[in-house]
This record gives C-alpha cells, structure tokens and sequence, in this order.
C-alpha cells in the first residue's frame, strides 16, 4: 500500500498528506487515518 510505504518514508503525516498520497478527499483521508489510529498503526 502506498500510504504504509510513505509512512515508514515519513512516519509525521497530516490528513492533507495522506489525501494527496492516496489520491482522495480530505474525508475519506481522515477516516482512513482514524481507522489506522484504532487499529495501533499510527
């Protein structure tokens, strides 16, 4: 996945960053983060 391997890159990220990396909206990046939050990735 493109976001982890920007993550071990760049483990500092903002939702505006992950959006642009993963190509989506803000929300969707900030549901995605939050989902990784829950699950102990970030």
């Amino acid at each position: 996945m493109i976001l982890l391997d920007r993550l071990f890159e760049q483990p500092m990220i903002t939702v505006n960053r992950v959006a642009e990396v993963i190509d989506r909206s803000y929300p969707v990046a900030n549901d995605l983060v939050s989902t990784f939050e829950s699950l102990g990735l970030l």
